[in-house]
């Protein structure tokens, strides 16, 4: 709102809803303009898919009533239940930052998905370029800058590790448990809509940047499935395989495919364990 006047506002408002209603997309748009408006939003968005769109504005602070109403009215995501079955699963920490503290070492940032990660606890890193995991030590744990023993599912937290020599994090890798080595993946297969591209189609052995929750390396087109090409505004079926090394990634994850203009999105379906493994 502070960069542009009401027509400009308008015309991207409108854009955003054609972009929401292209072919493929199963979300709607709801404009909120009222206290009422994100109320409603905040229920609808618990059990169906829609794109709040909200104007504020950094200067004057019109629109923030409406957003802080949309946020606090979000319910948690799952239920009691869920979260204690998600508690007594094996450890998965994804690692989305890495910080070199001075006088700490390695410290990563990330969000726990399952399990309870405990100070002091022994797990797994990894995968490496070859596919193996290493055997560290998590150090202290904090949480919104205070120390805390441990973290649950669902919350973000900064770790130091204590690393052996030789071994180098990436953003991408994954923690988990002493005794529990997830699988990890050179191939994956993923229903893909291709938002835009510079020509008609894609073909296989098209190569781009691919982003799946905290990874983002570089993946092919190997095949796709009952088509010789890939169009824009369709969905297909398409075999990837990552062009560097092999990742955890997990069946049902929200995928970003991007190269230049590029632009594409889908969800994973189906892993293909490394046979090294």
């Amino acid at each position: 709102m502070d960069l542009v006047d009401r027509q400009g506002l308008n015309k991207i408002i409108k854009d955003v809803s054609a972009l929401v209603s292209k072919a493929g997309m199963v979300a709607r748009e709801k404009r909120v303009k009222t206290k009422r408006d994100a109320v409603q939003g905040a229920q609808e968005l618990c059990v169906g898919s829609i794109v709040p769109i909200l104007a504020v504005s950094s200067v004057t602070g019109e629109g923030f009533r409406y957003l802080r109403t949309l946020l606090n009215c979000l319910s948690t995501a799952g239920t009691a239940e869920s979260r204690l079955q998600l508690v007594g699963l094996p450890v998965y920490f994804t690692i989305e930052e890495l910080y070199n503290v001075p006088h700490v070492g390695q410290v990563v940032g990330g969000m726990l998905a399952e399990g309870q990660l405990h100070e002091g606890a022994d797990v797994l890193v990894g995968p490496m370029k070859d596919g193996s995991f290493e055997k560290i030590t998590v150090g202290s744990i904090r949480r919104s800058r205070q120390a805390v023993g441990c973290v649950n599912p669902g919350e973000a937290a900064s770790v130091s590790l204590n690393l052996p020599d030789g071994v180098t994090l990436r953003r991408g890798m994954v923690l988990s448990a002493i005794d529990y080595q997830p699988p990890v993946c050179f191939e994956f297969s993923a229903n893909l809509l291709l938002l835009c591209h510079t020509t008609k189609y894609i073909c296989v052995g098209f190569q781009a940047t691919v982003f799946i929750g905290s990874v983002c390396t570089t993946a092919t087109i190997t095949h796709i499935n009952d088509a010789d090409c890939l169009r824009p505004g369709k969905w297909a079926v398409v075999r990837m395989c990552f062009a560097y090394q092999p990742e955890v990634i997990r069946e049902g994850s929200p995928i970003i495919l991007r190269q230049g203009k590029t632009k594409g999105m889908g969800e994973v379906l189906k892993v293909f364990p490394s046979s090294s493994q």
